[in-house]
């Protein structure tokens, strides 16, 4: 599979010992300018049914994802309201918006809006109830698959019982699965001309780090008191639905 930051969720132990079933949940990077070879793997390997997309509307109008026959698709803006106060920067504007050794305070703080933002709980509540109502395999996305993807996943890894040590690996898991892409993107901004202070910046944001999603579980302990607490609250989550969600994904 060549889809950017691609990964199965399955497999994982989950509550009482039992795995997440594999081809199931799926996550990756923007499905854009797939291969036939992907496209084909999707459909007839994963029987793929279900396209999440947490991206923004500027981000969609740039870069349409691929139509797949037969594949229905659901736009979930997760952040729509913080990238309307930032007039929705370009990945490029947001480089050169930064200092060298600033973008951890910018990407910790994305982390905590994840949590606390209002269109982010409707956001990811909505994300659960694609996964409870789902007909098939499914597969949840944003930019890069590593932010808005990453926490849609601690969701609902954290739902179906991965231990946190897991769910970690599975995050950083992101480092390895962007490191071709974003080598090829930094060969493109150096190329017009981007400083190697801006490259350090960009290899920063295109990165993961665990106190990004530390950040992210420190509000939630910080706010709600649990993950539990924050599921029940924040995205009202009932024990009926996370009873089926475990009934559906786990074996």
């Amino acid at each position: 599979m060549e889809l950017t930051n691609f990964r199965d969720l399955g497999g994982l132990v989950g509550f009482e010992g039992k795995k997440i079933k594999e081809k199931m949940i799926l996550r990756a990077g923007e499905p854009v300018g797939l291969c036939e070879a992907d496209v084909k793997e999707l459909r007839e390997v994963y029987q793929l049914a279900h396209l999440i997309d947490f991206r923004g509307e500027k981000e969609i109008d740039e870069k349409p994802v691929d139509t797949i026959e037969g594949v229905a698709y659901q736009n979930i803006d997760i952040m729509a309201s913080e990238m309307k106060k930032q007039h929705a920067p370009s990945l490029e504007e947001m480089i050169n918006q930064l200092e060298s050794g600033s973008s951890d305070k910018f990407m910790n703080q994305a982390y905590v809006n994840f949590v606390i933002s209002d269109d982010a709980k409707i956001g990811y509540r909505a994300f659960i109830d694609s996964l409870l109502h789902a007909k098939g395999a499914l597969l949840f996305h944003c930019m890069a698959g590593k932010d808005r993807t990453g926490w849609g996943a601690v969701i609902i890894l954290k739902m179906l019982g991965v231990s946190d040590e897991d769910i970690m690996i599975d995050y950083l898991a992101t480092i390895e699965g962007r490191k071709a892409a974003n080598e090829a993107m930094i060969t493109s901004f150096r190329e017009k001309g981007l400083s190697e202070e801006k490259l350090d910046v960009f290899k920063e944001m295109m990165s993961v780090k665990a106190s990004f999603l530390e950040a992210a579980l420190n509000t939630v302990k910080e706010v709600y008191g649990t993950f539990d607490n924050y599921l029940r609250t924040a995205l009202n989550v009932t024990d009926e639905e996370i009873d089926q969600l475990r009934h559906f994904y786990l074996a």
